[in-house]
């Protein structure tokens, strides 16, 4: 039931559907690659992720090949190959620190920059999952950006979120959002909070070093401002 729920709410794809200006080759980063045929420009879509759903559960059943063409659709669900249908193209794409693709939404991955003749297909593996269906301890992409030991939570990067800002799976944009409404609090709030107490209570408090735009400790007298969602004095 939890699956066909999910199938209310995005379109999914038969099969993975690939641009017929991408072909297989062997990869300089590892094994085969993906690599462009034709230029490609910037923001077009390389990439629809189809096939079925796949809870944690049922990927027991999956060979590595097709383990490898799972993405995460939230913490729970995967879309990836059918077991009857040839291994997909997304089998192929290799994971690099400073890629040529990312995501649209959940199942699209699209040019995060123009691409040329004969260049590798790439990818991050942090924009699309937060589980251990990928993990590579000795990157072989080269780039300056190389992080060289890619882990199921550099997602969480602040570096990352900054790059990758809001192309990363869907669910992981959420997770990002969630996090960054809940621990920003802009400096008018709280000097603004620090004007109410001032004016209602003499006794004061004390403002620890929060980096939201006040460089410097506001030392009154009583407790600690406590920053979250809400501004709420202890």
């Amino acid at each position: 039931m939890f699956k066909e729920n999910y199938k209310n709410k995005i379109k999914i794809e038969r099969e993975t559907w690939c641009d017929d200006r991408v072909e297989v080759r062997g990869s300089l980063i590892e094994g085969q690659g993906l690599y462009a045929t034709s230029p490609i420009a910037e923001g077009e879509t390389v990439m629809i992720c189809g096939g079925q759903l796949w809870s944690k559960s049922d990927r027991a059943r999956l060979t590595d090949a097709r383990y490898f063409t799972l993405t995460p659709l939230d913490d729970e669900l995967h879309i990836g190959d059918r077991l009857d249908d040839p291994i997909s193209m997304k089998n192929y794409v290799n994971h690099s620190c400073d890629p040529n693709l990312w995501m649209l939404n959940e199942t699209t991955i699209i040019a995060r920059r123009p691409i040329g003749i004969d260049e590798e297909i790439t990818i991050d593996y942090a924009v699309f999952t937060n589980d251990n269906i990928l993990f590579i301890d000795d990157c072989q992409c080269k780039t300056s950006l190389c992080r060289h030991q890619i882990t199921l939570r550099d997602w969480t990067s602040k570096e990352l979120q900054q790059r990758f800002k809001d192309h990363f799976s869907t669910f992981l944009n959420k997770k990002i959002q969630a996090e960054e409404h809940r621990r920003t609090v802009t400096r008018a709030d709280i000097l603004h909070a620090l004007s109410k107490r001032k004016n209602n209570n003499s006794d004061g408090l004390q403002l620890q070093n929060i980096d939201y735009g006040l460089n410097k400790s506001s030392s009154l007298k009583k407790g600690t401002i406590h920053f979250s969602h809400e501004i709420r004095t202890i």
